[in-house]
């Protein structure tokens, strides 16, 4: 953990880090995937889940900045209407990210599944996954909206394929907050609101912990700098500072804890 915190990026953290299984959410042209892999005497499974085509609809009520609309972020760019070409483009994103994530690593073992997270994330994938890799070691959420990041924790959490220990990042966490409390949005302006108020990220990570009975711990980044931890140095320095790192501490039951100990006015 505190060469996750010390490191920028997942390149830079060297070998024999995690063993086993690591999940991203939100894959797009897989370059975190290419970077995280690079320096791994112990070589992971990888498991990266994006539909290829774009971000879905936001939750009904939930915010979103207005980059994140339906379609963006895709891996086929406008694509084409006939729903045949659609799937052949995606074949072929598919196809083109695996080989950007393995080129130079050939023996690296990377699984890319395509679809919107509602209708690949199935009990037999998570079955699967445990039956040929185990229980994650890493978890990226790099999937943006509020929905989304509900639907992969819930999968997650649901089948097991969580334990304790496992670390948890949110590429995410600070975009609602910080982009409604800029003064040309005072739509939106909030003070000393509570970082789940905002929604996104942070509201599924609370939501999960709750429904599933989760105890989070900060491991680092912005998640632990008002309670004067080891890790509190870290806040907002850097790329992982602005990106939090939770540690699954305990599986037991509801509430369960996020975590997160920064209150409103730190979130300011």
């Amino acid at each position: 953990l505190s060469r996750i915190c010390r490191y920028g990026w997942a390149s830079d953290w060297g070998d024999n880090l995690f063993i086993g299984t690591v999940l991203e959410f939100g894959v797009l042209n897989g370059s975190y995937l290419k970077g995280f892999g690079e320096h791994f005497r112990w070589k992971p499974v990888f498991w990266g889940f994006d539909s290829f085509v774009g971000l879905p609809a936001e939750a009904e009520g939930q915010p979103r900045p207005l980059a994140w609309s339906p379609g963006s972020l895709s891996s086929v760019g406008s694509g084409p209407a006939a729903s045949e070409d659609k799937h052949a483009a995606v074949a072929r994103a598919v196809e083109r990210v695996h080989a950007s994530i393995t080129e130079g690593f050939p023996e690296r073992k990377v699984h890319l599944v395509p679809g919107m997270y509602s209708e690949s994330l199935t009990p037999q994938l998570a079955a699967r996954i445990l039956l040929t890799s185990g229980p994650a070691s890493f978890i990226d959420i790099d999937s943006d909206l509020y929905i989304s990041a509900r639907q992969a924790l819930d999968w997650v959490f649901e089948h097991g394929l969580a334990r304790v220990g496992t670390v948890i990042r949110y590429d995410d966490w600070w975009t609602l907050a910080c982009a409604t409390r800029n003064p040309r949005n005072r739509n939106y302006h909030r003070d000393a609101a509570s970082i789940e108020s905002y929604g996104g990220e942070p509201l599924a990570h609370e939501e999960v912990a709750h429904r599933h009975g989760v105890t989070f711990a900060c491991a680092c980044g912005p998640c632990d700098a008002e309670s004067g931890g080891p890790m509190s140095r870290y806040f907002a320095t850097g790329h992982v500072g602005f990106n939090p790192f939770f540690r699954v501490a305990k599986l037991s039951a509801p509430p369960g804890n996020t975590g997160f100990a920064a209150n409103g006015t730190m979130v300011g």
